[in-house]
């Protein structure tokens, strides 16, 4: 499997589950203490880089959570090649894992799904990481994003 040439991939921290994906998927990180409440139907959401993002609270199994737990201090902005799919997730901690191409394990085709956004596996320092992507996530999410919609916002 092969994400990209880098050596190292962003880290996002949920509960026991550890989510990989390419530094670029990532925009910026924020504060929780940032998200604003009341429009988009009453959906979280953060204002930065000039977009509304929809904040998202998975569970550790990829449930999405309804209240985002108070262990959850940060907002990592995902951004997907398509931007109107952008959104943001709640989560513990955000940070890079360096890792080797040989160590990235492809889920097998008994085990892959469109149900999940799981590709693929890496084992490292005794915890199982799960490799995805922005586009993934995105599809993963695409029945939720139906109640967001993604607009620009004027900087002045």
């Amino acid at each position: 499997m092969k994400l990209s040439d880098q050596s190292s991939l962003a880290r996002i921290d949920i509960g026991s589950l550890s989510l990989i994906l390419p530094h670029r998927n990532i925009s910026t990180v924020e504060l929780v203490s940032s998200i604003k409440y009341g429009s988009l139907s009453n959906a979280p959401t953060l204002t930065v880089l000039g977009a509304r993002w929809p904040v998202i609270s998975f569970s550790p199994q990829l449930a999405l959570e309804k209240i985002i737990p108070t262990t959850q201090r940060f907002i990592a902005c995902v951004n997907p090649s398509n931007t109107t799919w952008r959104f943001a997730i709640s989560c513990e901690k955000v940070d890079s894992i360096q890792y080797t191409p040989e160590e990235l394990k492809q889920l097998p085709p008994l085990m892959s799904s469109p149900d999940t956004p799981i590709l693929g596996v890496l084992y490292k320092d005794k915890v199982l990481h799960c490799v995805t992507n922005a586009d993934h996530l995105a599809n993963f999410l695409n029945d939720e994003f139906r109640l967001f919609e993604t607009t620009e916002v004027s900087i002045c």
